[in-house]
């Protein structure tokens, strides 16, 4: 039996992404996609969760030339764990790393065009 870790998540891109580049000289991104929920509040609004995708160097660099608020997304990814320490705390924090995305932008016709970025070599993290 193989193993999988593999999750799929479908939404609106909820904020312009910016390319960090750190110490190490990694390119990071952090992409946080809106996936509506099934149902409204009390208020009859809809409600959103809001869900924070890493990418790594080439995919990161790549994701944030060609996406913008407002896009929709799918983007495939997988679990991954960090330790980490807060306040004295060792603690374990658990992400989303994407490995593939696929953009669908409409044009001036109505007519979808979809473009898909994947990772090129699992991305290891900082």
């Amino acid at each position: 039996m193989s193993n999988i870790n593999q999750f799929v998540v479908a939404g609106f891109v909820a904020q312009d992404p910016e390319l960090k580049v750190l110490d190490s000289g990694k390119k990071v991104l952090e992409l946080v996609v809106a996936v509506n929920r099934n149902y409204k509040d009390s208020e009859g609004k809809s409600v959103a969760d809001f869900i924070p995708i890493t990418f790594w160097d080439k995919h990161a660099e790549k994701v944030s030339q060609e996406i913008k608020k407002g896009n929709l997304v799918n983007v495939e990814a997988r679990l991954q764990t960090k330790k980490t320490k807060v306040k004295d705390t060792n603690i374990t924090v658990i992400e989303l790393v994407g490995t593939k995305t696929t953009i669908h932008k409409v044009n001036k016709n109505q007519e979808v065009q979809s473009e898909v970025i994947t990772e090129e070599e699992p991305a290891t993290q900082e």
